[in-house]
C-alpha cells in the first residue's frame, strides 16, 4: 500500500514540475502549453550479472526495451547466452569497458590508451557473441572530470557515442525502495528539460525490487519507454561535448 501512495505522490510532484502555463494578459485565462512526447531510457550498468534475467523478465512484463552497459570481464564470467537474449528481446547493449578498473583506465601512464583499447576489445567481443556493432559507451566513474581531450578524441575517431545520465537512482547507495524513489524525485526536480530522461541503475538486488515501482511511476506520469537508438542519438555527457 505504501508503494502505491509513493507513486501517486511522486506523480503529482512530477506533473506539477513539468506543467507549463501561460497567463493571458487580457483575459487572465490560464492556457496550458502542449508538452512534447516524454521518453524514459532505463539503463543498467555493470552486467551481465545474476540479476540480468530477472530484470529482463520485469521489463518483458511491461513490454519495455532498455539499455544495458555491460562489463567485458563479466561477459566472460557469465553465460554468453544472456547477451544473445538481450538482443533477442530488442534491448541495446552498450560498452562499460572490459575491466571497470579506475586506476588502469584513468590513473596509470597512458591510461587513455588503456581505456580506448578496452573499448575496442569489448566492441569486438559483443559483436562476436551477438552480431551487434555497439557504438555507445558509458565510462565507469563518469563525472565530467576524468576525461581529458585525449579520451574524447579517441572516442570521436572511432565514431563512438557516449551517454551518461540525467536521473540518478543511486541504487548502489540505497537500502530501501523509498530511498531510490526519493533520489529519482530529486533528480527530476533539478532538471530544466524533462522530456528525455536517462535513468542510471545497476544490476543490484535493490534494483530488482524497486524497478516495478519506478516503471509504474513513469507510466502514470505520462512517459513512454525506449532503448538507445543509434539513429536517434542525442548528446548526454558530463563533458558537454556535442560530438559524442
Amino acid at each position: 500500500m505504501i508503494k502505491y501512495f509513493m507513486i501517486i505522490f511522486l506523480t503529482f510532484v512530477l506533473n506539477n514540475l513539468i506543467l507549463v502555463t501561460h497567463l493571458n494578459s487580457e483575459s487572465k485565462d490560464i492556457e496550458t502549453i502542449t508538452i512534447n512526447k516524454k521518453v524514459v531510457y532505463l539503463t543498467f550498468d555493470d552486467g551481465p550479472s545474476n540479476n540480468t534475467k530477472t530484470i529482463m523478465n520485469i521489463l518483458k512484463d511491461y513490454n519495455i526495451k532498455a539499455t544495458f552497459f555491460v562489463v567485458g570481464y563479466n561477459i566472460k564470467n557469465q553465460n554468453e547466452t544472456i547477451l544473445k537474449q538481450l538482443i533477442e528481446n530488442k534491448h541495446y547493449i552498450g560498452m562499460h569497458t572490459m575491466s571497470h578498473n579506475y586506476n588502469f583506465l584513468y590513473r596509470q601512464k597512458n591510461a587513455s590508451n588503456n581505456f580506448i583499447n578496452e573499448i575496442i576489445e569489448e566492441q569486438k567481443l559483443i559483436f562476436k557473441i551477438t552480431g551487434l556493432q555497439s557504438t555507445l559507451i558509458r565510462p565507469p566513474y563518469s563525472d565530467g572530470k576524468i576525461f581529458s581531450n585525449d579520451y574524447m578524441d579517441d572516442i570521436i575517431n572511432l565514431n563512438i557515442k557516449q551517454w551518461d545520465w540525467n536521473i540518478d537512482s543511486q541504487d548502489w547507495n540505497s537500502k530501501t525502495n523509498e530511498e531510490v524513489m526519493k533520489n529519482i524525485s530529486y533528480s527530476l526536480s533539478i532538471l530544466d528539460n524533462r522530456d528525455s530522461l536517462v535513468v542510471l541503475f545497476h544490476e543490484l538486488n535493490i534494483t530488482v525490487k524497486v524497478l516495478p515501482i519506478v516503471i509504474e511511476f513513469f507510466i502514470q506520469s505520462g512517459y513512454e519507454f525506449a532503448a538507445y537508438d543509434p539513429k536517434n542519438h542525442f548528446p548526454l555527457n558530463f563533458n558537454n561535448n556535442p560530438k559524442i
